[in-house]
């Protein structure tokens, strides 16, 4: 009865959470037009690479969107989550989705080559990291052992390359 109760406490506990819907948004509204009003415009070989670079990004931010758009689960609150999913795109990063953000939050900076993004995506990147430690707060309350071990073996936004899984 008091580990039910305990549980209650630290599901209901307010830590950082936005709605990731609403995060999404206000990230792309506020990139989106800072790129455009200082984008480069002259091109040499490098801005090229870059852009080829961005593309690639903006390639594991599409995939990533598809495959986790097919997991019911990655569409809940994490609270709501009554089942651990660890394959598919999940069996690569514990956050599929916020890896794709970030990734497409990088291509901005080489598609649109300029240093003012740099700050308000290093924000970016922090406001994600906060909402994937309050997910994983909540998951590892629900599912404890089994989540924990799943940290051991796979990387929060990118793949552990050094830890070999078990």
């Amino acid at each position: 009865m008091k580990m039910n109760n305990n549980k209650e406490k630290i599901l209901t506990k307010k830590g950082f959470y936005i709605f990731p819907p609403i995060l999404v948004g206000a990230n792309f509204a506020i990139l989106l037009p800072i790129g455009i009003l200082f984008l480069r415009t002259e091109l040499s070989l490098w801005d090229c690479i870059s852009i080829a670079v961005g593309g690639i990004l903006t390639t594991i931010f599409v995939v990533s969107l598809i495959l986790t758009h097919k997991i019911e689960q990655a569409q809940m609150k994490p609270s709501d989550v009554d089942k651990l999913v660890t394959d598919g795109p999940y069996s690569i990063v514990r956050h599929p989705n916020f890896t794709g953000i970030i990734c497409m939050n990088s291509a901005y900076l080489v598609f649109f080559r300029t240093l003012w993004l740099i700050p308000l995506i290093c924000v970016f990147f922090m406001l994600w990291y906060l909402e994937a430690r309050h997910e994983e707060r909540v998951l590892i309350t629900k599912f404890g052992e089994s989540y924990r071990n799943y940290m051991k073996t796979t990387g929060m936004f990118f793949p552990k390359l050094l830890n070999p899984r078990t």
